[in-house]
């Protein structure tokens, strides 16, 4: 690994400025054929964490019987 301090080449801003360019047009690529985006590194993820955040997670029925199970065995109620 290597760190770099990129005050030592450029200000701040300019460094900050050229990195989201470099975003930009990475992400104004073509999408590869049957795609319909060229997504950045974590920007899926972070979509579905707000998609998540506002309609909740969704949880298989397997996942459901097994939390209603250990809300039994437990004597918790269970709003599922």
């Amino acid at each position: 690994m290597i760190v770099i301090n990129p005050d030592k080449f450029l200000p701040e801003e300019e460094f900050l400025q050229k990195v989201d360019a470099e975003l930009k047009d990475f992400s104004d690529c073509p999408p590869a054929v049957g795609h319909n985006k060229v997504y950045l590194p974590g920007e899926i993820e972070g979509m579905k964490e707000t998609e998540s955040t506002k309609k909740g997670v969704e949880l298989s029925d397997t996942t459901i019987r097994e939390l209603k199970k250990l809300c039994m065995d437990y004597g918790v109620t269970e709003n599922l």
